[in-house]
């Protein structure tokens, strides 16, 4: 079990940040956005990548002080072939253009 006293302020889990002080929970990133444990701003993936959404929020599950499961499943995929990410915290990948292709994963 993982109790807590009353006193005590918990880390925001991972796609989650807490950007103000006295805060009574933490706000989930927006789409687009990732956070590690206890951030406090969300960043965008990178350049080649995308912003997925593998689960909804699932309860927190931990063995002791570390967290095995839950949160917000919250990661970054490298885009396919034949599309890209010029920019970065893209929610999708662009495709190529007409007249253009790429073969490889992971391109911006």
């Amino acid at each position: 079990s993982h109790a807590h006293s009353s006193e005590e302020c918990l880390l925001c889990l991972p796609g989650e940040y807490a950007g103000s002080s006295g805060m009574a929970e933490c706000d989930p990133c927006e789409p687009g956005g990732i956070s590690d444990e206890g951030a406090t701003a969300c960043t965008g993936c990178a350049t080649g990548k995308f912003w997925k959404n593998l689960s909804t929020y699932k309860t927190p599950v931990f063995d002791g002080s570390d967290l095995v499961s839950g949160g917000w499943n919250l990661t970054c995929l490298n885009c396919s072939a034949g599309r890209a990410s010029p920019t970065t915290g893209m929610t999708a990948c662009d495709k190529c253009a007409l007249g253009k292709y790429n073969t490889k994963e992971g391109l911006d």
